[in-house]
């Protein structure tokens, strides 16, 4: 335990430099300002005071607020968060001042977005850059997308990539949010967190991997994009790569087990290239399939019937819309259900007939079963023939 006067503090990252000594970081907070803060301890938990003096080093800026720390080879040490509402990094030098030759101040703040940004994660390159990974929210409600910035060793933004040196991508159909990044040895960057689903109010484990240039990874999942409903509710806050290549995902879980609704620890480990199955294989066991019944605020006169729907595949990981032949008549409700096999999302529209499939894994052929509720108690029920196909392989 560290007493900070006149102050308090929380701890929200740490990080382990090859010295022995454990390096820690947070907001710091006093009567009128919210800080970002360092702080390093020698092996046996004393305060190193050889940094800044007294063992940490705390730093004002407006809506401050830290996410991750990494220390560099040479010492320094790098904080991520944001400032108020955009992507903030400071650099300390290994005695605890803000080093100057990192954005001429030891502060580097990025405009992502046209709206709020945060930073939540970072990674060192090899090469000494520096990624930093979170969320930008792109103007509409609810709905963020994943975001990433790679600067230079001095702050200046990347220009190799993606041109101006960051890049954001939607996941799924509202909030995605990153919470964690890793760099693979091929220089490949792998973000992993949550993706938001208003389509039964689901969340799922996101992981994004990009090219080291910041396109994305279209031998990775879907287009570089992989999502993974474990129960209702999933979040990864944590990602590492394995010496096989391999991805794993941490983060927790929500959901029914049978008696109530439980939190669970969640981890789900990715091949990293597609000589292997992309099956994610989870250590949490997922709640059986689930199938949502949508209804009608509306009736429509005349013997109840449902268009037809034509067979259709989708890459694994991926989402679809099948739209019938002709909408419903009579209809209170759709119900859409297949195989217990099946892990995705399913809704039935009751206005439209139109049947969407969101998140479909894992691999294989099923049979959709579309059934209409109307009000005259007949049930018209129509197929579809799914198949959800690994993404062809290059090796």
């Amino acid at each position: 335990r560290t007493i900070l006067t006149p102050g308090w503090g929380s701890v929200y990252a740490l990080a382990l430099p090859h010295d022995g000594r454990v390096v820690v970081a947070g907001d710091y907070y006093d009567s009128s300002n919210r800080r970002f803060m360092a702080a390093r301890y020698n092996s046996d938990g004393a305060l190193d005071t050889t940094f800044n003096g007294v063992g940490y080093a705390t730093t004002t800026i407006y809506g401050a607020g830290t996410h991750g720390v990494a220390v560099q080879p040479d010492g320094k040490i790098v904080l991520a968060g944001q400032a108020d509402s955009i992507f903030a990094v400071l650099r300390y030098t290994a005695t605890g001042a803000l080093d100057t030759s990192f954005g001429g101040s030891g502060i580097v703040t990025t405009i992502v977005g046209p709206n709020f940004d945060v930073g939540r994660a970072l990674a060192l390159q090899a090469d000494g850059k520096i990624v930093v990974a979170g969320e930008s929210f792109r103007g509409e409600v609810t709905s963020y997308d994943f975001a990433v910035v790679r600067y230079n060793p001095d702050g200046a933004l990347d220009t190799s990539f993606s041109g101006d040196g960051m890049v954001t991508t939607g996941v799924g159909q509202n909030n995605d949010q990153a919470y964690a990044v890793a760099i693979q040895p091929d220089g490949k960057i792998v973000l992993a967190g949550h993706s938001y689903s208003w389509l039964g109010w689901t969340k799922s484990f996101g992981v994004v991997r990009y090219m080291p240039n910041g396109s994305l990874d279209t031998s990775f999942g879907s287009n570089g994009r992989v999502t993974t409903l474990i129960e209702t509710i999933g979040e990864a806050d944590s990602v590492m790569i394995q010496s096989d290549g391999k991805i794993v995902a941490g983060g927790n879980s929500y959901g029914w087990d049978g008696s109530g609704h439980n939190n669970h620890f969640a981890v789900a480990r990715y091949f990293g290239n597609r000589c292997a199955t992309d099956t994610p294989t989870n250590t949490a066991t997922a709640s059986p399939t689930p199938t949502f019944t949508a209804t009608s605020t509306a009736t429509a006169a005349g013997t109840p019937t449902l268009g037809n729907y034509s067979d259709t595949s989708l890459l694994l990981s991926g989402n679809i819309i099948v739209t019938p032949d002709a909408a419903p008549i009579d209809t209170l409700r759709i119900n859409v259900s297949t195989s217990t096999n099946f892990k995705g999302y399913l809704y039935g529209d009751p206005a439209t007939g139109v049947v969407r499939v969101v998140d479909a894994h894992p691999a294989g052929t099923y049979t959709l079963t579309v059934k209409e509720f109307s009000n005259s108690g007949l049930s018209p029920t129509k197929t579809i023939l799914l198949t959800v196909t690994t993404p062809p392989t290059t090796c």
